[in-house]
């Protein structure tokens, strides 16, 4: 009995390790973003009853350039080109992705706090 018990748990911690790990890159024809696995931009940490910007304004730190870009939802930017000069930016000490440091918008799980 304490076998199969065990087997049991050992299942359901199986499948909930492959949930967690299970956030989809999001895969992007542009060379100019790169997006990390690990996310705090994921959809199932918004709630739909809280009113969440979709869209950002990211202006690069080096030349001042601005761009409407979509806020990911499954995975953080941690690192942006700008289009007009190519710069390759960071996202800041303490910030998860390149919209809470440079963003007119926060990442949407930011935006829910």
């Amino acid at each position: 009995m304490t076998k199969l018990f065990l087997q049991i748990i050992f299942f359901l911690f199986s499948i909930f390790l492959m949930n967690c790990n299970n956030s989809k890159s999001a895969e992007n024809s542009s060379s100019s973003k790169e997006i990390a696995k690990d996310s705090c931009c994921k959809k199932d940490t918004i709630e739909s009853s809280t009113q969440v910007s979709e869209t950002s304004e990211i202006t690069c730190p080096n030349c001042g350039y601005k761009k409407t870009e979509t806020l990911p939802t499954e995975v953080c930017l941690i690192k942006y080109t700008c289009d007009s000069c190519s710069t390759i930016s960071y996202s800041k000490d303490g910030d998860c992705c390149v919209f809470c440091s440079y963003g007119t918008h926060k990442c949407p799980s930011k935006q829910e706090n």
